[in-house]
């Protein structure tokens, strides 16, 4: 995890905007120290982004390889589904299409309950706001 990332733990989750045509997301951020940040994934196969508030703390943020490190709660999230032959219909999906060794899986966690879940395969970037 890059440094960068790192830093947004106890800073602020502003925003979120998705660019459905190019399958990017980009999440508008503050440090501790105010200032702004943009963290930006390219490639988006699956975004879920629930109980966004004013002043979101981060808790965490995090890139991770395997999709059964995001947590179980945040799987059912992405499957969009309360039943485990979901989830499990959901994750066979995943893992019998040919991008799937290329997934990765990003969670960001605020304190106040804002949660965002993605898979995608392309690139994150951290950018300052200008």
């Amino acid at each position: 995890m890059t440094d960068a990332l790192k830093r947004l733990h106890d800073g602020y989750i502003d925003g979120v905007m998705l660019d459905e045509k190019s399958d990017a997301v980009t999440f508008y951020c503050r440090y501790v120290d105010g200032s702004g940040v943009r963290v930006y994934l390219t490639g988006i196969v699956d975004l879920c982004v629930n109980n966004l508030r004013e002043c979101n703390i981060v808790l965490l943020i995090r890139v991770f390889e395997e999709i059964e490190e995001i947590g179980q709660r945040m799987i059912f999230a992405l499957a969009q589904t309360e039943d485990e032959a979901g989830v499990q219909r959901y994750l066979e999906r995943l893992r019998t299409t040919a991008v799937s060794l290329k997934r990765k899986y990003f969670l960001l966690q605020g304190s106040y309950g804002a949660d965002a879940v993605c898979v995608f395969t392309g690139e994150l970037k951290v950018d300052p706001q200008g």
